[in-house]
């Protein structure tokens, strides 16, 4: 992905050199493995360091910008997969005939059915490198109740006896019992998770007599079954054999496609039977999970729109979190991304589950809150993160849809707020509003661009007349100091308002402190890395507010001290833009230099960090140094100057690498305060160390 910015063609030493922010990209969720992965293109960051957005869970979905601040790390908020559901088929019935009960049902004080944890794989998109966040695919972790399958027993009993019941219709419970245990998917390996099947009983089941009894089933006789719409039971159990050997097999999954299985599957879903359509979708989800020939085949039978149209009828709890996780699971195959977007998606998943899940409607309309239900709106995030690293034309789309980032926001206040950070979802509402924050200032609409400058303009003091008569003071010079530019306090922001309220600021901040997960830690500082990225106005009265209003530096400190080494990274690309405006070194060098110089390499090998992270360090302390011999003074009092004297010797073979070539001049803008010659040279250290060949070519070629 290109990162756009502008880049100071000053020649002089000082304003030349004062280093561009950076940017991220879009971060996506990590990306199933066997799906191929479209990178970004990267081009040399120029004014702001922004982060990629990054999309799901267990998967991230997304494009992977090729950055050189890590590899791996990059790939992280793009794709990702809902796991495999597999559901029971049968339950034993009081009477000793076999009854067959929904999926959702369990027989008696029979084992717990837990509901599937949802796996899944894609790209979460972010790396996020020193000029802005790039849309990464990272592998995110999914959390969920696993159960281990329970084959029914045979026993010589024919797969249409386990599913009748005599006399008797569908019988359902309201809910699914609690599961028994919860287990964290790491995203490295792909797990599996189903309900668990219960055992059939033998002792309970009627036996036909073995001139009626019917042949068993088998996945090509299921696929012919589901032709028979007069029989809702015999579709249930059709399906249900489907989803179960898909859930075991890759190969099912394929007999599945070529028995043309697919498209009878959607079928079923505009059937007005919940039962039908719950078992329907699960089946379709283990069909496309990590599937992407079945995935295509979905899309091109119109069944986006079917499954949209389901999820936007039904009331039932079960069948929206399968529709939902079928929707995620599709949501990690790249080309069907875009077309998700421009579907009624976006819509439907807000109306129908983001706005009655996060609470955003509270109290206006009962109805909708009986939708209200942690597993969809799980689903739900995790399927529009991958969406979110989709390009700006989905990014677009996504700010532009009513209601989507204020239930996104609003339901991230509330954990905040509960002290529950660390759930699944929460990361994924953090890593949408990453990836929509990329490039924010670049895409904004016209409207809010030209109502942010009037409103800074109007917050802007106005420059009076000192002294007792106005004639004569209009003529003193004035040195007066600039004022600090702060965002404006909107009590009640709307919509694309919400990506730079000092309230979202606030709430990122929180998340910094509270939370202990990586992703969210990490999608929350490339959120602020993001909009801090830009060259105008409003990027520099968000870069104030962070620090001047809200305190903001305590938090990234802690990030560079604690956090895992991708939210070191954002962390140090923050600072960078942040260290571009003068008024802010002060706090930046009080706050956070010993942890800047501390990270410093002893060499530029990459075998500390990678160079394009000692690159961002060097030019950090490249735009402390320009003006306050203080602050170079405190440069250099951390002990940094042998560290740069160091990396400023390195190179690729074809010259200094990037690295190198920010310590060299890092190297000319710390002479250039003479004051300091004379504690360099008491330190042994001469002029030679600081200007000779090597840094002056490296100065001169950063102006060509």
């Amino acid at each position: 992905m290109k990162v756009n910015g502008l880049s100071v063609t000053n020649s002089s030493l000082s304003s030349h050199h004062v280093r561009s922010p950076s940017r991220r990209v879009e971060v996506s969720p990590p990306p199933s493995p066997e799906l191929a992965r479209s990178r970004f293109n990267y081009s040399t960051p120029r004014y702001g360091t922004y982060t990629h957005p990054g999309p799901a869970h267990s998967h991230r979905v997304g494009t992977l910008l090729t950055y050189s601040l890590g590899s791996e790390s990059f790939r992280r908020y793009a794709l990702s997969e809902a796991p495999h559901v597999a559901r029971p088929l049968a339950a034993t019935s009081a009477h000793g005939t076999f009854c067959r009960r929904t999926m959702r049902q369990t027989a008696g004080p029979q084992p717990v059915f837990a509901t599937a944890a949802f796996q899944q794989s894609g790209e979460y998109g972010s790396p996020w490198s020193p000029n802005q966040s790039v849309v990464k695919r990272d592998k995110n972790t999914l959390q969920g109740h696993r159960g281990d399958m329970i084959q029914p027993e045979d026993g010589g009993f024919s797969w249409l006896s386990q599913v009748r019941r005599k006399g008797q219709g569908l019988r359902r419970l309201n809910s699914y019992p609690p599961s028994v245990t919860t287990v964290e998917v790491d995203l490295g390996r792909q797990m599996e998770v189903e309900l668990p099947l219960q055992p059939i009983h033998a002792q309970n089941v009627v036996t036909q007599k073995s001139e009626n009894k019917l042949p068993e089933m088998t996945l090509e006789r299921a696929v012919n079954l589901l032709t028979q719409e007069d029989d809702e039971e015999m579709l249930i159990c059709a399906a249900s054999h489907i989803q179960n050997q898909c859930f075991k097999s890759a190969d099912a999954k394929k007999m599945v496609y070529y028995l043309s299985g697919i498209i009878k599957l959607l079928q079923l879903l505009s059937i007005d039977n919940e039962e039908v359509q719950h078992v329907a979708a699960g089946a379709l989800r283990n069909v496309v999970y990590q599937s992407s020939e079945n995935k295509m085949e979905v899309k091109e039978n119109d069944g986006l729109a079917t499954i949209l149209s389901a999820l936007k009828s039904s009331r039932d709890l079960g069948t929206r979190r399968q529709l939902t996780g079928l929707l995620w699971n599709l949501s990690s195959h790249d080309l069907l991304k875009e077309r998700l977007s421009k579907e009624a998606t976006l819509s439907v998943l807000t109306q129908s589950v983001l706005v009655p899940s996060s609470g955003l409607s509270e109290g206006e309309n009962p109805k909708d809150e009986l939708l209200a239900d942690a597993d969809a709106f799980h689903n739900a995030t995790g399927c529009l993160r991958n969406l979110s690293s989709a390009g700006p034309d989905g990014r677009k789309a996504m700010r532009e849809c009513e209601n989507f980032i204020d239930s996104l926001v609003y339901y991230i206040r509330g954990a905040v707020a509960d002290y529950k950070t660390d759930d699944k979802s929460t990361e994924n509402c953090v890593c949408i509003l990453h990836n929509l924050s990329y490039q924010i200032e670049a895409e904004l609409p016209k409207k809010y661009a030209t109502d942010l400058r009037e409103s800074l303009q109007n917050l802007a003091p106005q420059e009076k007349a000192v002294g007792c008569f106005a004639h004569r003071s209009a003529k003193i010079p004035q040195n007066l100091e600039r004022q600090c530019p702060l965002l404006e306090e909107k009590a009640n922001p709307r919509g694309i308002e919400w990506l730079w309220s000092s309230i979202t600021i606030r709430m990122y901040l929180s998340l910094l402190a509270r939370s202990v997960r990586h992703y969210t830690q990490e999608a929350a500082i490339g959120a602020l890395q993001n909009i801090t990225a830009g060259s105008g106005a409003v990027t520099e009265s968000i870069a104030f507010t962070i620090v001047q209003r809200e305190n903001g530096l305590q938090h990234v400190k802690k990030m560079i001290e604690e956090g895992e080494s991708d939210v070191k990274r954002m962390a140090i690309s923050l600072v960078k833009n942040l260290s571009r405006y003068q008024e802010l070194h002060p706090d930046i060098v009080k706050q956070v230099l010993p942890e800047v110089v501390e990270m410093l390499p002893n060499d530029d090998t990459g075998t500390d960090l990678p160079t394009e992270v000692t690159a961002t360090l060097c030019n950090t302390l490249v735009n402390l140094s320009q003006c306050d011999t203080q602050h170079v003074r405190a440069v250099f009092n951390q002990g940094a100057l042998p560290k740069i004297i160091n990396i400023s010797s390195k190179d690729n073979g074809y010259g200094p690498t990037r690295a190198g070539q920010a310590a060299c001049v890092l190297l000319h803008t710390m002479w250039k305060h003479s004051d300091l010659h004379g504690a360099y040279k008491k330190c042994g250290y001469r002029k030679a160390d600081f200007i000779n060949a090597r840094t002056t070519k490296a100065v001169n070629s950063g102006r060509d």
